[in-house]
């Protein structure tokens, strides 16, 4: 169910989205802090002159993540991360885009866990 503007005076509510705001930002950000590097790494023998952009277009061609779906996870990020309580609508609108695509980030991360699990099976074994 959509979040409404009327949704942001229910404290039980806020309190639920607050959460999911919280976890949305938390597992971006250590995605992409640490999981994508080290993917990147597991792939390629040198990253140092590598960007994050570089490292995105390598996940993009193994098939980890779809083009462009980094780009809007941050977009998303940055508009829950700077838009003020009194933007209501504005806050709205990224509480109802965060919701829609969580369950698009989780499958990327469950992607990246595989591949890393299957590489380290091969490297294993």
């Amino acid at each position: 169910m959509p979040i409404v503007s009327a949704h942001l005076d229910d404290r039980d509510v806020v309190e639920h989205i607050d959460q999911m705001i919280f976890r949305f930002m938390k597992i971006q950000d250590g995605m992409g802090r640490r999981l994508i590097p080290l993917i990147v790494e597991m792939i390629e023998a040198d990253t140092s002159e590598m960007t994050f952009i570089d490292k995105l277009n390598r996940l993009e061609k193994f098939g980890l993540i779809e083009p462009g779906e980094w780009n809007s996870y941050r977009k998303i990020r940055n508009d829950l991360a700077h838009t003020y309580p009194e933007e209501k609508e504005e806050l709205v609108d990224a509480i109802n885009e965060a919701a829609a695509i969580i369950q698009k980030l989780e499958a990327s991360f469950l992607k990246m866990r595989h591949f890393c699990q299957k590489k380290l099976g091969s490297a294993a074994g």
